[in-house]
């Protein structure tokens, strides 16, 4: 992506020669068709929005620059492309007045063209890290800093010497001039002012369209999975507390009241066979019963302890007749071994409510934003782009509404990236 972004420039032609060098220049049409008084009104309406865009732009300056949460890389663009608007602002502020000062004009005319190239690609190139930032991660997008400076000045570069490359070659005349709204480039190169900002502008805008699409789809995606995944560990663990003969609660499967060991209840023994003791087999010991009614093994200890101090086998077998009868010692009765535990079910990811919540503000706030950016770019950029063209075709007249709603886009121009940023800057206090 970031590789296609920096040849594009070399897709665009630098210089639009036209082959028929008698045709009507599209200034003197549109100065024909605007009156000084009409010509008057549109800049006093230009000079009545320019406040807007400076102040807007410095006060995102100013946040990037003592917000510590705020001096990021993205940041950092975002300044890059506030200074660039703040320029163009002052151009279109200062308008034509300017066209007599030849020296002066001309400087003011290099600003424009390589501002309003820096403003577009500084926009595309924050959409590019935002979009490689999702993609793969910040490490990824910051990677690629000295491409996003590389595209970010020398585009802007690359069209500006253009001029002055197509000036030389067409021998017209000096190459800025009075541009009706501005100091730009001169009436008698019309055909450069299409040929040298609009195709890589709308190619711009067309890119950050599909990033900005692409971007909200992967959010989108996410979002999804963490609600899905969230539901179904929800369901899993409600299915297994659920379960268990009926208890109603979740049970552990083995109970610290359990006792394994050669302890065995009367029942068991009376539903029980014979036991095997020696090879032998032999009738079940019997049991005491406590008052409760709980089983519980005979001691043998005392015979044990009697049978240990007899000499020999005489001796235990003359003795055994004036001892107790005594049942014989029961065995450790082996038993099964214990059932696998059961699966542990799936849990929802710990924070995957507040992770899907605020995935979703996110995905609202790239919805706001990009409202923003492309209704912001349509309303400062379509005019102009039909009055350039419309002013190259022969025998048609530009109507005064399209020449006002150009001023106004020009104008406007620079608001629309410190709008989106302070959308996002101050997105919770909006939502709340």
């Amino acid at each position: 992506m970031v590789r296609l972004i920096v040849f594009l420039p070399f897709l665009t032609p630098l210089c639009w020669i036209p082959k028929i060098q008698t045709m009507q220049l599209e200034e003197e049409r549109m100065m024909a068709s605007l009156t000084q008084d009409e010509l008057a009104r549109i800049q006093i309406v230009m000079r009545a929005i320019a406040p807007i865009p400076l102040l807007s732009n410095l006060a995102l300056i100013i946040c990037v620059l003592l917000i510590k949460s705020r001096r990021t890389s993205i940041g950092y663009m975002q300044l890059s492309l506030a200074i660039m608007d703040i320029l163009c602002s002052i151009g279109f502020s200062i308008g034509n007045v300017i066209v007599p000062n030849i020296p002066l004009c001309t400087v003011v005319g290099v600003f424009m063209q390589f501002c309003l190239h820096a403003s577009s690609t500084w926009s595309l190139l924050c959409c590019v890290y935002c979009f490689l930032t999702i993609q793969y991660n910040s490490k990824v997008a910051e990677s690629h800093w000295i491409s996003y400076h590389l595209y970010g000045w020398g585009v802007p570069t690359i069209f500006t010497v253009a001029m002055f490359v197509c000036q030389a070659v067409l021998r017209r005349g000096n190459v800025i001039g009075d541009a009706t709204f501005e100091c730009w480039i001169a009436p008698q190169y019309a055909d450069l002012r299409v040929a040298l900002l609009y195709p890589i502008l709308w190619i711009h805008f067309l890119i950050i369209g599909i990033l900005y699409i692409s971007i909200f789809k992967m959010i989108n995606k996410a979002t999804s999975e963490i609600a899905s995944s969230t539901a179904y560990g929800s369901a899993m663990s409600i299915s297994y507390k659920g379960g268990g003969g009926g208890g109603g609660g979740s049970r552990s499967l083995f109970n610290s009241n359990d006792h394994v060991g050669v302890l065995v209840s009367e029942e068991n023994l009376a539903t029980s066979s014979l036991i095997q003791v020696n090879g032998t087999k032999t009738p079940p010991p019997a049991t005491t019963t406590a008052t409760t009614g709980a089983s519980r093994p005979v001691s043998y200890s005392n015979f044990t302890k009697a049978a240990s101090t007899m000499g020999s086998e005489t001796e235990l077998d003359t003795c055994s007749n004036k001892l107790p009868k005594m049942p014989p010692i029961p065995p450790t009765i082996p038993l099964p071994p214990p059932p696998p535990p059961p699966p542990v079910p799936l849990q929802p990811k710990k924070g995957g409510k507040a992770v899907e919540a605020k995935l979703q503000s996110s995905s609202r706030k790239l919805i706001a934003k990009t409202c923003i950016v492309a209704f912001g770019f349509v309303i400062s950029w379509t005019p102009a782009t039909a009055a350039r063209i419309m002013g190259l075709i022969p025998g048609v007249q530009i109507p005064f509404w399209l020449s006002m709603t150009m001023g106004i886009g020009f104008a406007t121009q620079g608001i629309w990236n410190a709008g989106a940023f302070f959308i996002a800057f101050f997105w919770d206090q909006i939502v709340n």
